[in-house]
């Protein structure tokens, strides 16, 4: 889950574009090669380099299926100054969280066998609901 980012205030032919052209979009996923360590490339300060970075990644189009892949989650704050920021700027918070959806038809902590204690024989037998979850009334 994205938390809250943007994308550069700059227009698509800004010059730092092509030395940072992942900053073009805040999601990407490449097959996984040791060598695409850097999203912009091995010396993203640098005048561009032929073949380096994600953009040129992304485009030899190499198939995602049955491979590693690599998720690259690009997130940045584009500061607006406050009176308020002077002199020192307030914590600004950033970030995302990895929550899976669709991982497990249902929570693995439902499906946990009935405990044998004798404390549960006193209250009767487990009834089998529709799903064919154990429950207790």
């Amino acid at each position: 889950m994205p938390g809250s980012n943007c994308l550069p205030l700059a227009g698509p032919e800004a010059k730092f574009l092509r030395r940072a052209a992942f900053l073009k979009h805040n999601l990407w996923v490449t097959s996984y090669k040791h060598d695409e360590m850097y999203p912009g490339g091995e010396f993203p300060n640098q005048n561009p380099r032929i073949n380096e970075g994600l953009a040129t990644w992304v485009r030899k189009n190499r198939s995602l299926e049955e491979t590693d892949i690599v998720l690259w989650y690009v997130f940045g704050v584009t500061h607006i100054p406050r009176l308020e920021d002077w002199p020192v700027m307030p914590v600004e918070h950033i970030g995302f969280m990895l929550m899976p959806h669709g991982f497990f038809n249902c929570s693995p902590a439902v499906d946990v066998p009935p405990s044998p204690n004798e404390a549960d024989k006193e209250c009767g037998a487990p009834k089998l609901m529709h799903n064919g979850l154990v429950a207790k009334l």
